[in-house]
């Protein structure tokens, strides 16, 4: 008997990849069935590891569906069922019969052994040894998963040592050369460096090895750095380029953070295409990378609402976002180049936490002007405004507003009076430390009188005078707060922003 089934079936294992399967089903005599399997790929050598990964998984899906089918066929067809064999090679048992086994009848008699060998017992005894079945079959994944991460740990860590020792002291040389302009021939010669295909995993290597380079070169003009042509030379600047295209989105955001800090120039039309993504991620990655290299227009999507959809109500900006976002204002700032205007986009703002954070940024890099503007929170309704301003004139350390605080201070809650306190310190004029001692004899929260307590400890000489004469005349139950300020564990910086 001879059978044969052709089946075509089309995959989207990725956007713009698709795979197509054809498999042909042959059945013959001896009932086995015989799978043909071929695979066509439109993008496999773009996305090569996703891909293979995503085949396999088809593959496994295929093979467990045709399983069912034949199991199916075998119930409904005597050519197909595991009755006495008829062919004249298998041998038969001494009571004459034998059973052929295959497909998914393996796993039935798995089943049915598993179902008859405690029937006798009680439920709890079978469910126990299924959990303990279960338990060993996880484990084995576990293990099988935590050995193959410790290879995977183990090969990066022997691969970055093994270009840090071979490359890393020549690639400094080259960094530091005189000449800025080295041609890619001379930097080759002079690291020793045999032209490779590396593989994805060792590319992503050579950017932490890259990002570590960067400590001891100027990066400010990319242009001009030979760091940019070792990235053309070991590959690294056509691997970012492709992955950006072709890449998973995850890893997009991680070579856009790698490229950032390498400074490494990408081709405006790849920048565009990224600045507009679906994904928040990789788009706010992609704006940042923006403005930290664009000089004719970097601030658009701050200062054009319809633009910068993190300003909108209820979008979010994350604690990394955060913290990229002040590294670029900062590498901005110590090239001379211009900060955005901070007024207007706080006007223009409707996200309370970005509004915060802007508000901080223009304590740090904002003109006089800016930061008078922040004054204007002083009387906000919203607490966490008033907080943030009160923060942002001690990050200034802007002592023209100390009185103004001083006046301010005793219509606040007991929270925003610790941040005026410790705004107060941070400016150290030493015009407020009559204004600590009063705190601390005016009945309030502990807390509070502790604050001021450590302002007068760390306001100098005079300070602690005031300090020891208050000790002094303090009653048992305070000597508590004194010891406290006194002591080095306690007296840190976190217990005293609450």
């Amino acid at each position: 008997m001879y059978e044969e089934f052709v089946i075509v079936i089309n995959f989207v294992v990725a956007p713009d990849v698709y795979i197509v399967l054809i498999i042909c089903v042959k059945l013959k005599k001896s009932n086995k069935p015989v799978f043909i399997i071929k695979v066509f790929c439109n993008k496999l050598q773009k996305e090569k590891d996703t891909v293979m990964v995503r085949i396999l998984l088809c593959l496994v899906i295929v093979f467990a569906i045709g399983n069912v089918w034949v199991a199916h066929s075998a119930e409904t067809s005597p050519a197909f069922t595991d009755s006495i064999a008829v062919n004249e090679h298998i041998e038969y048992s001494p009571i004459n019969h034998t059973y052929e086994l295959w497909g998914w009848s393996i796993l039935r008699y798995h089943y049915y052994r598993f179902l008859n060998l405690f029937a006798g017992y009680p439920w709890a005894v079978r469910v126990a040894y299924g959990v303990i079945l279960g338990c060993i079959t996880g484990f084995l994944f576990v293990l099988i998963a935590m050995i193959i991460d410790v290879y995977r740990t183990q090969r990066t860590k022997r691969f970055y040592e093994q270009i840090r020792e071979r490359y890393f002291e020549k690639m400094k040389s080259v960094c530091s050369a005189e000449v800025k302009n080295l041609p890619i021939e001379e930097i080759s010669r002079r690291l020793d460096y045999r032209k490779k295909n590396w593989r994805a995993w060792q590319m992503r290597i050579w950017a932490r090895l890259l990002v570590d380079l960067c400590q001891f070169t100027n990066t400010s003009n990319p242009n001009l750095t030979n760091i940019q042509r070792i990235m053309h030379l070991i590959g690294f600047t056509d691997f970012v380029e492709q992955n950006l295209i072709f890449g998973a989105q995850r890893r997009k955001v991680r070579l856009l953070q790698a490229v950032r800090l390498t400074n490494m120039q990408l081709p405006n039309s790849l920048v565009t295409r990224l600045v507009n993504d679906k994904d928040p991620a990789l788009r706010k990655s992609a704006r940042i990378y923006y403005m930290l290299t664009s000089k004719e227009d970097p601030f658009v999507f701050f200062e054009e609402k319809r633009l910068a959809i993190d300003m909108v109500e209820g979008s979010y900006f994350s604690l990394w976002d955060k913290i990229e976002t002040h590294e670029i204002f900062g590498k901005i700032y110590k090239s001379g180049r211009a900060l955005p205007k901070f007024v207007p986009i706080l006007q223009s703002s409707e996200n309370r936490d970005m509004t915060i954070f802007l508000m901080r940024e223009t304590a740090y890099w904002g003109n006089e002007k800016e930061l008078k503007y922040i004054i204007s929170y002083f009387d906000s309704f919203d607490f966490e405004f008033r907080r943030t301003a009160f923060e942002c004139m001690g990050i200034r350390r802007y002592v023209p507003v100390e009185e103004t605080l001083k006046n301010l201070f005793y219509k606040q809650t007991e929270m925003l009076r610790r941040t005026i306190l410790n705004a107060l310190l941070a400016m150290n004029s030493g015009r407020s430390i009559q204004f600590y001692a009063e705190v601390y004899q005016t009945p309030s929260s502990d807390y509070t009188r502790r604050t001021a307590l450590r302002c007068l400890w760390l306001s100098g000489k005079e300070g602690r005078s005031i300090f020891d004469t208050l000790k002094e005349s303090a009653v048992a139950k305070d000597h508590i707060l004194f010891e406290h300020v006194e002591n080095p564990i306690i007296n840190g910086d976190g217990l005293w922003e609450t």
